[in-house]
């Protein structure tokens, strides 16, 4: 017996592949699809004609007619194909007739797989066929956020949800505190608790709809993911029309702090009178979910239901809390038809299902209205109800959480908040003119810039759903989207997201909320100059990433432009390590000094310490923490009698991208000073600026490219930087160097690079880091080589920072191509530049992946992180930078 192993990079034997050889190639026209038919790779089934590239033969071969067809034949080869309504069955024998309920069969299949992709109208809105297969994880997914513009620290307490073309998904209240529970598993296609958002009807104590099938008793169904609302809506075989919406209220005085809303609409068609009920499911959080890591029968015992009265009537569900630390937060479902509340409910996720599943639970009749002592945080709610013909009922459905920010009890809070919900949602219409106030503040954000370029898929997008995503994720970056289910926080570095939404912000009128977002990264930063890497309310992680202050001098810097706000400058807030206040001009002034002349290495550039912008970029093996690396300064000092700001002495890495966002940081400073009468800190900033460039061109420049980092320990093997030809880290036998996409567009965007520099660097990007996906990260690098252990080892070539299409690192280059052919003398090489930016941004545009739903998948209306540089596969989570520097390169077009 000889053994032998294939892995899926390895294995390049696809059954797409031998389709031509097997069958007459002109026969297979447009897009087609393959699929063996057992594990040793003898046969296949194969399609042509599809309108696009679809797995449809997985779909075909899963049919029960089709595999018993499959099965009668099971010695050579299938193909089906395609043409309009019209299918074409051959075998390598010959062609042969379908049975009429087997072509129906396939003809199903391609009408599924046809109608997936769905379309995006004039109003932006994805609209999604629930009928149809679905394309991936991300496809069918919309985002929603909460207003809290003029409470405090709206950075942290704005709620969001994440949604699915069913209406699932998660919901937090702020930060990470969850409302609706997110499920941990390692499916990025599941994002929150199956029950979320769900509902049922029942008639005649029989199941006759579930919110999430499609396939009983459903004749139509369809999602309208829209700006900041999901809509949704089916029509029964019984008569039924049901509609959903789906969105995030306003803050308002006296409500409670986070509240998502579904309204359901149950319009009788039938002809006939109908009684029916309907039930509510869902799953709420627990208070603290890292518990479900460290001690399950912990994080079930220390919860019990909570029913909410109104003296004796019934109002809503919620979970009793005994550690005290968790009774802050007070959880709560509620529903609410003309005013009336719940008839019974269930809080035992169990004795729902019994022997079922949430498609068909045991417990829908009649739910047992009882108290659970512990697997409290599922609720069931039901409400019988009757329509004549024509006549329909609106149900809403409230889940929330009433917050105490001071530590106290929430139990009276939310007793107070639920009373002035109820009192202002069982107005008639209420609901609607709420949800109007909400698109019309969305409309305002989004009316800074309009295109009209004559390619309405282009201006519909910039106009609509990208300006959407850029004020999402300046409030939650990348801590809350559909495949980020964990806990994260704030990142300092995320402050990039406001470099795009100021504008947005300050066009609106919300210059204020601007200035208080900014204020919440400026309280984070220590008084040496270094700065937490994430925060909430507590940060954590300072001085770790060495670029991290440096982000919001450009922030700070956007905003006083955009705004002739000055005063903002001499603003006090408090300071990270807890000692006091301090201006944010001295914040300022604190991270040039601290970054431009004391966390410097050999050639007087910032260090790169545990990594700069690429999180796995480490290049040296002990590095210290901010608090550590202060500590070690003092002593320096004391010990040799030297002045604050004299260089810490060390032989670690310098990061070349950090000078470059210190030179740009120093240059704004030194403009900002001039209008604030501090001639010394403008003289300080120019000295520091034309330093670094200096040192940058003679010590950085490696006569092909800048570099990535400069390595000065002497390191064994003699390697003396990273990144640019020569460097003897190349990964690829073809590359006679490393080379890194940053330190082409961050030494152009800081006026480091000159003409014949930009010249000599972008014929390195156009040969080694432009692919059919993009611009990637980096080429394949030897880290192991240096000695150290870096993430980016863990990761196969092509995804992620092995090589991956980074989008917004992608965008920063872009953006820097731009604005170097507006500079450059050379009209050949503006033209290439040119030529490379609208390059990058059309490979990062999500509706493209209208055209190939099934390859690139991702989103056709947000921006996803990164592109596997191999397949072009756009890769979650969808938050993340992309989508600002995509405004910011648009911007600079």
């Amino acid at each position: 017996m000889t053994l032998s192993r294939r892995s899926t990079r390895g294995n390049h034997n696809r059954a797409v592949d031998v389709l031509a050889d097997r069958f007459d190639v002109t026969f297979l026209r447009d897009f087609k699809d393959a699929e063996w038919t057992d594990a040793g790779a003898r046969h296949i089934v194969g399609a042509a004609g599809l309108p696009f590239r679809a797995p449809i033969c997985e779909k075909i071969m899963s049919n029960a007619l089709v595999s018993r067809l499959l099965a009668q034949n099971p010695n050579t080869d299938h193909l089906f194909i395609f043409d309009g309504e019209t299918i074409v069955y051959r075998t390598t024998e010959g062609e042969f007739p379908l049975v009429a309920e087997s072509e129906q069969a396939v003809l199903e299949c391609y009408r599924k797989i046809r109608d997936s992709r769905g379309e995006i109208n004039d109003k932006g809105e994805q609209i999604i066929d629930l009928k149809a297969y679905s394309v991936g994880p991300h496809y069918a997914v919309n985002l929603l956020i909460g207003n809290r513009d003029g409470y405090p620290d709206p950075l942290f307490t704005t709620p969001k949800s994440a949604v699915d073309a069913f209406g699932s998904g998660s919901f937090r209240a702020g930060g990470a505190t969850e409302v609706l529970a997110t499920r941990y598993t390692l499916s990025p296609e599941e994002n929150g608790e199956p029950a979320n958002r769900q509902f049922y009807l029942v008639e005649d104590g029989k199941q006759i709809f579930y919110s999430r099938d499609v396939d009983r008793n459903v004749l139509r169904a369809e999602c309208r993911h829209g700006r900041n609302h999901t809509a949704i809506a089916y029509e029964t075989g019984c008569g039924l029309r049901i509609k959903r919406l789906i969105f995030i209220l306003p803050a308002e005085p006296g409500m409670p702090d986070a509240v998502e809303v579904q309204r359901v609409t149950v319009e009788n068609r039938s002809g006939a009178r109908r009684d029916l009920r309907i039930v509510f499911t869902g799953m709420f959080s627990l208070a603290s979910p890292i518990t479900i890591v460290n001690d399950v029968i912990f994080a079930n015992i220390v919860h019990e239901s909570e029913l909410i009265c109104d003296g004796s009537r019934p109002i809503a569900l919620s979970l009793n809390s005994k550690p005290r630390n968790f009774t802050a937060e007070k959880r709560f479902a509620m529903i609410l038809r003309d005013g009336e509340a719940m008839d019974d409910f269930c809080m035992s996720l169990p004795a729902f299902l019994g022997g079922g599943s949430l498609r068909d639970p045991e417990l829908l009749s009649r739910l047992p209205s009882r108290m659970e002592r512990k697997m409290a945080p599922f609720f069931a709610l039901g409400k019988a109800f009757s329509l004549d013909p024509s006549e329909s009922a609106d149900f809403l459905s409230f889940v929330g959480m009433s917050i105490r920010y001071d530590g106290a009890d929430a139990g009276p809070k939310i007793e107070e908040d639920l009373r002035n919900l109820i009192n202002q949602y069982s107005v008639p219409d209420a609901i609607e003119a709420t949800f109007d106030q909400m698109l019309s503040g969305q409309e305002r954000l989004a009316a800074y810039l309009c295109p009209k370029t004559g390619d309405d898929e282009f201006d519909r997008y910039v106009s609509i759903n990208l300006p959407f995503q850029v004020y999402y994720q300046t409030f939650i970056s990348r801590a809350f989207a559909w495949t980020q289910k964990a806990y994260r926080e704030t990142g300092f570095r995320e402050i990039q997201d406001i470099f795009a939404s100021v504008y947005y912000l300050v066009a609106a009128g919300k210059a204020p909320l601007a200035r208080d977002l900014i204020s919440m990264w400026a309280r984070n930063v220590y008084r040496m100059g270094y700065a937490n890497h994430d925060f909430i309310r507590v940060g954590k992680e300072p001085g770790d990433c060495s670029d991290d202050p440096l982000w919001l001098v450009q922030a700070v810097y956007r905003y006083v432009i955009l705004t002739g706000d000055r005063d903002f400058l001499n603003a006090e807030f408090p300071v990270a390590d807890g000692d006091g206040n301090r201006s944010l001009w001295d914040t300022l002034m604190s991270i040039l000094i601290y970054c431009g002349r004391i966390s410097v290495g050999a050639h007087c550039l910032p260090l790169l310490d545990k990594a700069d912008w690429n999180d796995t970029l480490r290049l040296d093996n002990h590095c210290l923490k901010g608090p550590q690396k202060e500590a070690a300064y003092r002593t320096q000092l004391e010990k040799d009698g030297d002045a604050w700001g004299a260089p810490w002495k060390n032989t670690m890495s310098e990061s070349c991208m950090n000078a470059c966002l210190l030179k740009i940081a120093a240059d704004e400073i030194r403009e900002l000073s001039a209008g604030l009468g501090k001639e010394k800190d403008g003289m300080t900033a120019t000295e520091i600026s034309e330093r670094t460039r200096e040192s940058m061109r003679n010590h950085a420049w490696k006569g092909d490219y800048y570099a990535r980092a400069l390595i000065n320990d002497a390191r064994e093997g003699g390697f003396t930087y990273l990144g640019a030809g020569e460097d003897g880290l190349s990964a690829d036998p073809g590359i006679n160097g490393s080379y890194f996409l940053n330190s082409f567009s961050w030494t152009i965007l800081s006026d480091i690079a000159n003409e014949e520099q930009i010249d000599r660097m972008l014929f390195q990007v156009e040969r080694h880091l432009k692919t059919d996906a993009g611009l990637k990260l980096c080429t394949l690098v030897h880290y192991d080589l240096l000695g150290v252990n870096t993430a980016t080892s863990i990761y196969f070539p092509g995804d992620r920072e092995n090589g991956g299409v980074f989008k917004h690192a992608a965008m920063m280059a872009a953006t820097a191509a731009l604005r170097a052919a507006r500079r450059v003398r050379d009209d050949v090489l503006a033209r290439r530049l040119i030529s490379l930016a609208y390059f990058t941004i059309e490979k990062v545009l999500p509706y493209r992946t209208l055209q190939t739903p099934y390859v690139t998948k991702g989103n056709p209306r947000f921006c996803t992180q990164y592109n596997n540089s191999e397949t072009g596969e756009n890769i979650g989570p969808i938050l993340s930078g992309t989508a600002s520097w995509l405004n910011l390169a648009i911007f600079e077009a």
